[in-house]
């Protein structure tokens, strides 16, 4: 018998990261982001964020949950990894340099309670995105974190035509 093989035009990263809490004192200041950190958004990227934000906060409606707004801060943090993320053309929560979501939340200024990362490559739309972070048992859980009270995406496109998708979602102290 054969064996079929199915090609995925985007890549899932299995992991999903969620930080629960911080209790860093006193918190990082605010830093400039590193070079690896910079580039254009995607073009379509105001859209996609707005078609996201309407996928989420329907999920988290049909499970009882609060909506999540707009954070600007937390759309520098997403945006500078979705950048790393397309220059490596790999999916990572670590960054090249080495930081973590809650690191890169707070060094953009994001001082959180709660603060989680979903990511993607390839996806070419937001209710494709959102189709596997749902069905994905952590990325799930993100979107629908209880504590989870705003959200942005960063989105760019990488040297191999790849969109790179960042979604940050969490909660201000």
């Amino acid at each position: 018998m054969p064996l079929l093989r199915l090609a995925l035009p985007f890549i899932l990263l299995p992991g999903c990261v969620g930080v629960v809490t911080t209790t860093a004192t006193p918190r990082p200041a605010i830093q400039p982001l590193p070079a690896a950190f910079a580039c254009a958004a995607d073009p379509g990227r105001s859209d996609e964020e707005a078609r996201l934000l309407s996928e989420i906060n329907r999920e988290r409606t049909a499970a009882g949950l609060g909506p999540v707004r707009f954070s600007p801060v937390l759309a520098l943090a997403a945006h500078g990894h979705a950048c790393d993320t397309a220059r490596q053309s790999h999916l990572s929560h670590t960054g090249s340099d080495g930081t973590r979501p809650g690191q890169r939340a707070l060094r953009v200024g994001y001082d959180y309670r709660m603060v989680a990362e979903n990511l993607g490559l390839g996806f070419h739309s937001a209710p494709q995105a959102m189709f596997y972070w749902m069905r994905s048992p952590g990325h799930r859980d993100n979107v629908l974190a209880p504590q989870v009270t705003e959200a942005a995406l960063g989105l760019t496109v990488a040297g191999n035509g790849q969109r790179a998708w960042v979604l940050m979602l969490g909660r201000q102290r």
